[in-house]
């Protein structure tokens, strides 16, 4: 309390928590060194890729502009910030699930047909009826084709929950 916003992110480039404690050291040298503080904040957020660093940022360059309470402003937006985190982590808890089940889908089931094939050959103790699956050319070009559209689905999967996560 009763910190200037230079002072108040100097005490955080020294009593803050790694990594950002270094990143907030560079910001406070560049100021004394003779940066504009919207200088080594915007420096800050090129190196530190974050929204709720930016919406922070923003929030405290526009307050230094049409002026008002800095220390409102920051309650504000440290509540922004932490409602954004918790939304963050419900979204990732409630999609776990889901990502459990692709997980499964792109990697157990090939894996289950396989042994249910190796298993069925040792059962009917004949001549393993998956063998021309690895030996005959259409055998390893459909083989091929599983491949590509099991990935292919993984990685439609991953974006998809990719984009529900933020």
């Amino acid at each position: 309390a009763g910190l200037g916003f230079q002072q108040a992110l100097a005490l955080v480039a020294a009593e803050g928590l790694p990594p950002l404690r270094e990143e907030f050291a560079t910001a406070s040298r560049a100021v004394m060194l003779g940066a504009s503080l919207e200088e080594a904040l915007q420096g800050l957020v090129e190196r530190v890729p974050s929204t709720e660093l930016e919406l922070v940022v923003t929030a405290v360059l526009v307050q230094r502009e049409v002026g008002g309470s800095l220390a409102h402003l920051l309650d504000v937006a440290s509540n922004t910030v932490r409602s954004r985190l918790r939304l963050r982590q419900e979204i990732r808890a409630e999609t776990s699930l889901t990502r459990g089940s692709a997980f499964a889908l792109a990697f157990g089931l090939p894996i289950l047909v396989f042994l249910f094939a190796n298993f069925a050959t040792i059962v009917s103790r004949s001549e393993p009826w998956s063998a021309p699956m690895f030996t005959d050319p259409l055998g390893l070009k459909a083989l091929g084709l599983i491949f590509l559209l099991e990935t292919g689905g993984w990685i439609w999967l991953r974006r998809i929950l990719e984009t529900l996560e933020g």
